[in-house]
Formats: C-alpha cells, sequence, structure tokens
C-alpha cells in the first residue's frame, strides 16, 4: 500500500488478526495534537467505531489492535515528532527517533491464501502506516499467483471520521478492493481513505472458484 502525501511505515509483526474483537485495548491517552484511541465498538455491518471526543482537524489518531499493542511501538510523544517535523529539515530525523521508516511506492508485499468461496480469509500487513493529514489515502494493491488461473477479489481497510450517535471518532471500514484475475497488469490498485491514522493495514481476500484457493501478494 503506498500512501499519497507524508507517509511513515513502522514495522511491525505479520499476522491474522480481525481489528476490534474486544479483547481490551490501550487506555485513551491524548495530548494535545495526538490521540491513542481505545474502546472499539463493532458495528453490525463491519465497521469499528473509536471514540476521541471533539478533536481538532489535524489530530493524529493511534489505533492499537485487539490487544492493546500500538503501530511500530508509537507513542503520543513519538507521533508529536512526527507532526511537528512535517515539511522542515527534522522530519528524517524525527522519523529516525521514532524507528518507523517512510513508506515509498511498492513496498514489500505480504502473501495471502484464501480458503474456498464464499470463505473471506483476512491478513495483517507486516508494516504500519501514518497519515500526517486529513487527505491521505492508502493504495492497496494486491495479485493472485502469476501463472495460474486464479481469480481473486479483496477488500481493505480503511478510516474517516464521524459521529457514531453524539460521540465523535474514527471510524475503520472495509472498501471494496475489486477483483483480478492471474495474468495482464499485474497489480489490482484501489486507493481508500486513510487520513491523520496511525495504524496497520488489513485486507481479505476470497476465491471466486468453488472448488479452488487462491493465493498471491498484497502491499502498498
Amino acid at each position: 500500500m503506498r500512501i499519497a502525501g507524508l507517509v511513515a511505515a513502522a514495522a511491525i509483526l505479520a499476522g491474522t488478526s480481525t481489528v476490534a474483537s474486544g479483547a481490551p485495548l490501550a487506555p485513551t491517552d491524548r495530548d494535545r495534537d495526538v490521540v491513542i484511541a481505545a474502546n472499539g465498538i463493532r458495528q453490525g455491518d463491519g465497521r469499528v467505531f473509536y471514540p476521541t471526543g471533539e478533536i481538532d482537524p489535524d489530530t493524529l489518531v493511534i489505533i492499537p489492535d485487539e490487544d492493546g499493542v500500538l503501530p511500530g511501538g508509537l507513542s503520543v510523544a513519538k507521533g508529536r515528532q512526527i507532526l511537528e517535523a512535517e515539511g522542515g529539515d527534522g522530519l528524517a530525523a524525527a522519523i529516525a527517533e521514532a524507528d518507523v521508516e517512510r513508506v515509498s511506492p511498492m513496498a514489500a508485499s505480504n502473501t495471502f491464501i484464501t480458503g474456498f468461496r464464499p470463505e473471506w480469509s483476512e491478513f495483517r500487513h507486516f508494516s504500519g502506516l501514518i497519515g500526517t493529514n486529513d487527505s491521505v489515502v492508502a493504495n492497496y494493491r494486491f495479485a493472485p499467483q502469476v501463472g495460474t488461473q486464479q481469480w481473486v477479489c479483496a477488500k481493505g481497510l480503511g478510516y474517516y471520521k464521524g459521529y457514531n450517535g453524539s460521540e465523535f471518532g474514527v471510524w475503520s471500514n472495509w472498501y471494496d478492493l475489486g477483483c483480478k484475475k492471474a495474468g495482464g497488469v499485474l497489480w489490482k490498485i484501489t486507493a481508500v481513505p486513510w487520513g491523520n491514522v496511525a495504524a496497520v493495514p488489513t485486507a481479505r481476500f476470497q476465491s471466486q472458484h468453488y472448488h479452488m484457493i487462491a493465493n498471491g501478494e498484497w502491499g502498498f
């Protein structure tokens, strides 16, 4: 996934996960321009709402996983270092101090393997993403294994700000990434909203064959 605009990536362990599965999250930690979200509330349609209260449009929201682990070991202090260095000569140093790296196009890929249709298989990327302005988008990319007859559809996790009743916060949402058959153009690339969020990108994949699984690569 490539992030348009100023973005950084934090290395994390790869694995399979479900966002906000109900395990305890880290306590809400807020200080000026950075908020660590907590207590994700899962909706019936699969979206998750993370209450933050009223925050400034440029506030960075860090989303823990279901075990309360922050992407790349980020903290309020480290998130602020990156924000304060944006656009200045100190950006590279701040990112290095925070133990994160900037995202580049066609970054390293994760592999995926599906079950049989209609099962969806879910994968977390091994890198976390940081968006430092509200217009940042994440460009998910995926491709079935070359040289096969596989046909795969995918969904990618993205984020946007809004209300849940009277509460304000950040929503996670599953966005349709489309479908791709093996061969032809290598990557299927789709942009999804990301904004001022630090989180671990997650994708779901589904084989379009009832009698055959599918495998391939995905990334950003």
